[in-house]
């Protein structure tokens, strides 16, 4: 990598090395963070929500199976 293009890092909030008041250090790239930056992130809990395709047990509706709302009541007996 060149020296113009720095890597991006993704700072590790929660295990911040606190160097003053309200002053901390990301322990990956040594870098100072943004006070209000490091405060937003330790405030909340935070979720990953990367997709994953995943089969789901219930069966998809599609033109070829779907059963219209009269079919279906004469199937349980609905007048």
């Amino acid at each position: 990598m060149s020296k113009d293009k720095k890597a991006v890092c993704r700072h590790d909030y929660k295990n911040a090395i606190k160097v003053g008041n309200v002053d901390y250090l990301c322990p990956l790239c040594k870098e100072l963070l943004d006070p209000m930056e490091w405060f937003f992130m330790n405030s909340f809990e935070f979720v990953d929500v990367t997709p994953v395709n995943k089969k789901s047990g219930k069966p998809v509706a599609t033109k070829k199976n779907f059963k219209s709302l009269g079919a279906r009541k004469k199937l349980k007996g609905g007048k």
